[in-house]
């Protein structure tokens, strides 16, 4: 599972309104991402909520410090805390509240500083869907045959020979 930080955050909402059991926080544990090549050390991806201000904004002055206030120190503090999604700031991590509600702080940290991009297409969703689809369940995966499609599977779903 790749959004892990999401996820403790809505477990731990879970026990708060009594949808879960406290008892199964004790039984998640969390890893960096996987490596592809032995030889390698991993590169988790690199996503985010990826603002931008539109060139024809009535409003310029204001989208731009919404953006800053958004993107700040605080800011993502406040985001990470809240929505769980993990603050993009290295700083963020050395925030008391963020090291105690995420016990896997330097984790997260170690994975952005070492992350790498997605690859650039407007059709990420259908790329990742194109993955999931190849590489689930893992117990079906095998080399060299499951990258060999799943590699055809993103090229066909890109040239709109496949939809997903």
């Amino acid at each position: 599972m790749v959004n892990w930080p999401y996820v403790w955050t809505a477990m731990h909402d879970a026990v708060r309104t009594g949808a879960l059991d406290a008892s199964v926080l004790a039984d998640v544990g969390w890893a960096r991402y996987p490596r592809a090549d032995a030889a390698l050390p991993s590169r988790p991806p690199l996503g985010g909520i990826h603002l931008a201000i539109g060139a024809f904004t009535e409003h310029p002055a204001e989208a731009l410090r919404a953006a800053r206030c958004l993107t700040s120190l605080e800011g993502q503090i406040a985001y990470m805390l809240d929505a769980g999604n993990p603050a993009a700031r290295a700083a963020a991590y050395d925030d008391p509240a963020v090291r105690a509600r995420f016990p896997m702080a330097a984790l997260i940290r170690e994975s952005l500083a070492d992350a790498a991009p997605r690859p650039r297409t407007p059709y990420w969703v259908d790329v990742s869907a194109a993955l999931q689809r190849t590489w689930h369940p893992p117990a079906s995966v095998r080399a060299p045959e499951t990258p060999a499609a799943a590699a055809r599977l993103v090229r066909d779903v890109l040239a709109g020979r496949v939809l997903l």
